[in-house]
C-alpha cells in the first residue's frame, strides 16, 4: 500500500462513527463486571470506570479500522 492510499484510507475512516452493538456492549459489560468481581476477591481495584471507558473507545476505533458502522463482538 503506498502513502497515497494509505491517506486516503485514514481520511475515510475520520467519517465513520461506529455505535456500540448490544452484543459488544454485553461483552463488554459481562468482561468489566468479571474483572472487578476478580479484583474484590484479592481486596484490591483491578479496574475502573475509566478503564471501562478506555475499552469503549479502543472498541469503536477497531470499528474504525474496519469501515464499520457498529461495533460487533
Amino acid at each position: 500500500m503506498n502513502l497515497e492510499t494509505l491517506a486516503s484510507y485514514i481520511s475515510f475512516a475520520r467519517n465513520i462513527q461506529p455505535v456500540l452493538g448490544d452484543e459488544a456492549a454485553k461483552k463488554i459489560q459481562e468482561e468489566y463486571l468479571r474483572l472487578r468481581k476478580e479484583g474484590q476477591s484479592r481486596n484490591t481495584i483491578s479496574v475502573t470506570p475509566r478503564q471501562l471507558e478506555s475499552l469503549i473507545r479502543m472498541s469503536e476505533a477497531f470499528a474504525k479500522m474496519r469501515l464499520s458502522n457498529e461495533v460487533s463482538a
